[in-house]
This record gives structure tokens, sequence and C-alpha cells, in this order.
């Protein structure tokens, strides 16, 4: 099972160079699967066409403490993909709309990861 691991972050930092606007944050530990971090991002990102997508970056983990994973990494892997959303009419609305989602985002319907490298 997992379970949210900290604060959502609604400002939590840049993770495209087409990123607009804030990315929003969340973070997951498994009790079951010690050293697994899963952390979900969510950002507005400017499209070929001009138009703000919102994509997700899904960080996998494995780290020997999950206060500190920067320091303790010993695997990582990252996942993008593009939400289906209604279209989005700036970059504060974007910002809202990544924030609602990770808020939304439920880790046991949505994490499939075994916790091992891949």
């Amino acid at each position: 099972m997992w379970v949210q691991h900290g604060v959502i972050w609604p400002d939590d930092g840049t993770h495209s160079d087409e990123q607009v606007g804030n990315a929003a944050s969340v973070r997951f530990a498994n009790p079951e699967l010690p050293g697994r971090l899963l952390t979900v991002y969510a950002f507005g990102e400017m499209g070929e066409s001009g138009e703000i997508d919102l994509k997700t970056m899904t960080e996998f983990m494995i780290c020997r403490d999950l206060d500190d994973p920067g320091s303790t990494e010993e695997w990582c892997d990252y996942q993008y993909e593009e939400l289906d959303h209604r279209p989005l009419k700036g970059v504060a609305d974007a910002q809202s709309v990544a924030l609602g989602w990770v808020k939304s985002f439920d880790a046991n319907r949505d994490i499939h990861w075994d916790g091992e490298p891949f």
C-alpha cells in the first residue's frame, strides 16, 4: 500500500525546458518496500502550437533515506506523460489544474511499480 510521504508541494521546481509556471508534486512511500519512493509532478508545458499542455513526470527512486532521497539515491528513473485535459487558459490555469491533479492523485489506484529497477 502506497501512502503519502510529506506534504503536497504547489511549487516544486522546473522539470522541463518547455515548462511554464510552477510544478506541483506529491511523494509516496510503501512500507512493504523499504527505500522505495515515488514522486509525481504535474506542470504546464508550452506545446508546439503555442497552447499550454498539462504534463506529468513520475520519478521512481530507490534510496537509503526517504527523508533525504537526493543524497542517498541508489537508483532512479523517470516517465513522462501528457494528460488529457480541457484547454488551459494560461499559466495560472495550468498551475491550478496541475495542483488539483496532484491533490487528487490516487496512489493505490495509479501506482503499479513493484519497487524493482526497470
